[in-house]
């Protein structure tokens, strides 16, 4: 899960209570102008379609931190709202889309490690959105998680890769495949938390 929970705001949940990080980098210093994704919703029609999109999908780019002894996601460097990013339904896998988005241009330095993140803006309640997995990568993504707004969130290691990629010049891109796809692992950690809210709403 990897989504901003626009219908939290006013309430005791948290609003953006997933996010999901993935690492790149280039051998040289270039210039990012793109990224695209795989992902897919919870909740979906008999036809594969979802039942309820997106408002739009937020990205964000943060520096390395290896202050822990590990590298992980630190301060934020860049937030881009890129809409629906040509939301784009994948014929053969229900639920899931593909996604592209230009973004401001801006400069990597080769041989440092960057994060990426991809939030979709959609009430809970309405749907849940998380990022397609990849068989390529080096096994390591993180998850920042928490239900309640008064908490601080928890973030936590996984042993697996999400399906996105970078576009630079001059240079070609730098490609996650979009491969073995499933909803990531913290809508499984999400839905046994969940049950409160609705029962609230409701």
């Amino acid at each position: 899960m990897s989504q901003n929970d626009i219908g939290a705001a006013g309430t005791i949940y948290r609003e953006n209570y997933s996010t999901s990080f993935d690492n790149f980098s280039f051998a040289n210093d270039l210039t990012v102008t793109r990224f695209q994704w795989a992902g897919g919703y919870e909740l979906i029609n008999a036809d594969g379609s979802t039942t309820a999109s997106a408002d739009s999908f937020t990205i964000g780019v943060y520096a390395n931190d290896t202050t822990s002894g590990m590298s992980e996601p630190g301060a934020q460097l860049y937030s881009f709202d890129v809409g629906l990013a040509s939301e784009t339904k994948i014929a053969g896998v229900p639920g899931f889309y593909e996604y592209s988005a230009y973004v401001s241009p801006f400069a990597v330095a080769g041989g440092e490690t960057y994060w990426f993140s991809v939030v979709a803006n959609l009430d809970y309640l309405n749907n849940e959105w998380g990022l397609g997995y990849s068989d390529l990568g080096d096994d390591v993504s993180f998850q920042d998680i928490g239900q309640f707004a008064a908490d601080p969130l928890t973030r936590v290691k996984d042993s697996v890769d999400y399906a996105f990629s970078v576009s630079a010049v001059p240079e070609p891109s730098t490609f996650v495949c979009f491969a073995s796809m499933g909803l990531v692992i913290a809508l499984r950690r999400r839905r046994c938390s969940t049950s409160t809210r609705k029962m609230r709403v409701a």
